[in-house]
């Protein structure tokens, strides 16, 4: 697999932004939302991704599952490890994780998280 290298200012290159903390408490957002505002693709897209599989450094990338319909649930921790797991496999740009990145960090900054 191909590490990606990003370089930003207010990107880490050496760790996860969201690195130990709990994004839990929310936001949450589902498949459709992810797919749309992270990846500015659609969501059978995203859901091809996940069929497929999606890693990172070898650990599967599992959003949460909610509710009596098993709704898959994304947090914004959920999502910075998708797309570095996207990433890694190739399957989005360098510039599509950093887009995707600037996104999970200025909502982690809203949601003060960051």
């Amino acid at each position: 697999m191909a590490k990606v290298v990003i370089s930003h200012e207010d990107i880490p290159a050496d760790r996860m932004m969201l690195n130990g903390i709990d994004t839990t408490a929310g936001p949450l957002f589902t498949v459709s939302q992810v797919a749309k505002v992270f990846f500015r693709r659609s969501s059978h897209w995203l859901r091809l991704q996940d069929y497929k599989g999606i890693y990172l450094d070898g650990k599967k990338v599992e959003p949460q599952r909610a509710g009596q319909t098993e709704v898959r649930q994304y947090t914004l921790t959920d999502i910075e490890h998708l797309a570095h797991g996207l990433a890694q496999d190739e399957r989005i740009t360098a510039e599509q994780l950093l887009r995707a990145l600037h996104a999970v960090r200025g909502i982690a900054m809203v949601w003060e998280y960051l």
